[in-house]
């Protein structure tokens, strides 16, 4: 045995060179992936939100976490539901982002493991201007435009994802109060409210709390 410790320890030393190079490289990726996230950098909001999103969607952990507080509620006699919020750090999502639209079929992941009722609580619109949506425009309004790609996209990402996961899901829509910036941003009361299974419809109470600084 001390043999074999023997040689393991002159393997690791006659590697040690190389170890600490590669141990070198990961720490400044990380420094500068750290970096680019805290300087706004599109590409690694982009790609951290793809990991994060992935991670959801795979994390028993928080899946578990959820369904105890769901079980809990009831246990309670409270009806539960799910809410999602289609954003990521900068704001409303991009559509034809490939990274956002993983980071929103993450969550929905989760939440249709925890509940049978999922509500999407405002932010289903985008505001993005990037290449892909300029080009995918063409000769459309963003109007148009907008409401067609959101229509299509939540269908894809969002509806079906949760009744794929869980066949009892029930998606809810809820809508924004600014209607008359609707179809600007990709809302379309008309086109998308056949495609849920329902619509929020009231006054939302919430209740925030201060504290002494």
């Amino acid at each position: 045995m001390s043999a074999f410790l023997r040689s393991v320890a002159e393997a690791v030393e006659r590697a040690r060179g190389p170890i600490l190079w590669m141990g070198l490289t990961c720490l400044l990726g990380v420094v500068a992936g750290a970096g680019m996230v805290h300087g706004g950098s599109r590409f690694a909001l982009d790609y951290r939100d793809k990991l994060v999103g992935r991670a959801m969607a795979s994390d028993p952990a928080a899946v578990a976490v959820l369904r105890g507080i769901a079980a809990d509620l009831r246990a309670r006699g409270l009806q539960v539901s799910g809410a999602v919020v289609p954003a990521g750090e900068k704001g409303p999502l991009c559509y034809n982002s490939a990274e956002d639209m993983a980071l929103l079929e993450g969550r929905v992941r989760v939440l249709a493991q925890a509940v049978d009722e999922i509500i999407v609580d405002d932010g289903l619109f985008t505001t993005c201007t990037c290449e892909k949506c300029v080009a995918g425009r063409g000769s459309e309004s963003w109007a148009d435009y907008r409401s067609r790609l959101v229509h299509e996209q939540s269908k894809r990402h969002l509806i079906d994802v949760a009744k794929q996961v869980n066949p009892r899901a029930t998606v809810i829509i809820k809508y924004p109060n600014w209607y008359e910036g609707h179809r600007q941003n990709g809302y379309d009361v008309a086109l998308q409210t056949p495609q849920f299974d329902g619509v929020s419809v009231g006054i939302k109470a919430v209740a925030v709390e201060f504290g002494e600084i």
